[in-house]
């Protein structure tokens, strides 16, 4: 291949990267190494950021797809961060790619899923989990839809307001409980958004308030 036509390959790549079309290229070496031995490869969670981010132990950035959780600043920040932090620090995760690899901030875009060791249940795809339990509220993408189906299904409610969406303002014992909120029998559902509806008019009061 002459120069001229080695240089001008080099630009078009850099141009597609630029523009996210070359997200299939950046991929962990142990990403490729269970996909040549066919093995689940797992990472250990150092470190939660918020409810959509955590550190690996490799001090590689996870930002989980699919979703997004409370900012700091924001109201059910810290009740995010928590639950996060209580289901995966210490932990290891199969980290899921889609179609994006990273973004604007160089972190790592991926789903993420924890292993059960009983093979008769369901591991669990924490994605999933952050969006039923109220933690987070389902984030569109138009280029990474391989979960969206299932995240979408788990919203509990619209947005409305500041203080985020009526799934984000939980009980958080009772979150810390149920895995599965559309488990509960009618009259403890009923109950259980009853206090969320409380919790979001009292959230709203405050944020007028302080107008």
């Amino acid at each position: 291949m002459k120069t001229g036509k080695k240089i001008t390959l080099a630009a078009m790549m850099a141009i597609l990267a630029a523009a996210g079309y070359g997200g299939y290229t950046i991929v962990k070496e142990r990403d490729l190494e269970g996909l040549r031995s066919g093995e689940v490869v797992t990472y250990k969670v150092a470190r939660v950021i918020d409810g959509d981010t955590f550190e690996l132990a490799d001090k590689d950035v996870v930002r989980l797809l699919g979703i997004d959780a409370p900012e700091e600043g924001e109201c059910y920040y810290e009740e995010s961060k928590q639950a996060l932090d209580k289901l995966l620090i210490g932990k290891e995760v199969e980290l899921r790619k889609d179609v994006t690899a990273t973004d604007d901030f160089g972190r790592l875009l991926r789903y993420a899923i924890l292993s059960d060791a009983n093979p008769l249940t369901d591991n669990m795809l924490v994605d999933e989990y952050m969006v039923s339990a109220g933690y987070a509220e389902p984030q569109s993408n138009p280029r990474d839809k391989l979960y969206w189906g299932i995240l979408l299904e788990r919203r509990l409610s619209e947005k409305v307001g500041e203080c985020g969406t009526l799934a984000n303002i939980i009980q958080p014992n009772i979150a810390k409980t149920i895995r599965n909120p559309e488990m509960l029998n009618a009259q403890s559902r009923a109950t259980f958004l009853l206090i969320q509806f409380i919790k979001f008019i009292l959230c709203r009061s405050a944020t007028i308030i302080l107008r």
